[in-house]
């Protein structure tokens, strides 16, 4: 059903990507406390293998007829390169940083793939849009600077958030011939093999019995929540949705107080509503072009 099927598949798609936030969300949760254990390699390679074992089936079932042509390797390689360095980044931080603070950083994504998008693909860039990029930026501030010193750790997510950017502008490109599941089983494909490079450094790890069960776990959650993802976009607009995945933030702020006991400070907690705000203002800038395109249809 196409996102444009009507307002009854909105509810259904709105529910899940509700429950994928929540769910990769506390997949985060779980890595975060393994990264106390595990290698960073050792986790990527074993987290995208095991879903990829959940996801193939349905993944070569969508995907099916739609191979990458010659022409898109190049983009498929950049992509896979670029999710590589971010996923690493993002769980060296997870390991250092509040799991609050750290996702919101990481959701900066959006905004350095607005400069990119202008720089790169000589994309306009509205006023929503320059707005939404000064309010995260100061968000981004609030978070990596409460006292006026800057925490070189919180430049971990921050450059993960633009390797991620960077692999959005390379989708951009590949979304314009190869289907998504085609995308996502190359990518997590070539994740899990980036990761077993980490063996030839001997920084593998047998895990416990109840580290494989929880890391089992994380990649179910994982898996699940992509998935859910999928089905929701492939049954409601992308602007409908789009303000749905910042509920991880407040998810992951919830989880660290349970979890570990941390709450965000007033600056911090600032700096993430401010974070959200701006990837609202995105969605409300992409959802305004959408309207004017159809209006002069």
């Amino acid at each position: 059903m196409p996102p444009q099927a009507g307002a009854a598949a909105a509810w259904p798609a709105m529910l899940a990507m509700t429950v994928a936030s929540l769910l990769l969300t506390a997949n985060e949760a779980i890595i975060k406390w393994l990264t106390a254990e595990l290698p960073f390699g050792q986790l990527m390679s074993l987290r995208s293998g095991l879903s990829l074992v959940v996801m193939l089936p349905l993944l070569l079932r969508v995907g099916r007829g739609t191979a990458a042509g010659s022409g898109d390797w190049p983009y498929l390689l950049a992509r896979s390169v670029a999710l590589t360095v971010s996923v690493f980044l993002f769980l060296w931080g997870l390991s250092l940083l509040p799991l609050a603070d750290n996702m919101a950083l990481a959701f900066t994504a959006p905004l350095f793939a607005t400069l990119f998008g202008a720089w790169f693909l000589r994309e306009a860039v509205g006023p929503w849009r320059w707005l939404a990029l000064a309010v995260g930026f100061a968000g981004v501030l609030l978070i990596t600077a409460p006292g006026g010193r800057l925490d070189w750790i919180a430049l971990l997510p921050i450059c993960a958030a633009i390797c991620l950017a960077l692999s959005d502008i390379a989708t951009r490109r590949l979304m314009r011939r190869a289907q998504g599941a085609t995308v996502l089983l190359h990518t997590h494909a070539f994740i899990a093999v980036a990761g077993l490079a980490t063996l030839l450094r001997g920084d593998w790890l047998w895990p416990s019995l109840a580290e494989a069960a929880w890391l089992a776990a994380a990649s179910l959650l994982f898996s699940t929540g992509l998935l859910l993802q999928i089905f929701a976009l492939r049954r409601a607009a992308v602007s409908t949705l789009a303000p749905l995945r910042y509920l991880a933030l407040a998810f992951a702020v919830l989880l660290g107080w349970l979890v570990w006991g941390q709450l965000p400070g007033w600056g911090a907690f600032a700096g993430i509503v401010l974070i959200a705000a701006s990837g609202v203002l995105v969605w409300h800038a992409d959802a305004q072009k959408i309207r004017l395109f159809r209006e002069k249809l």
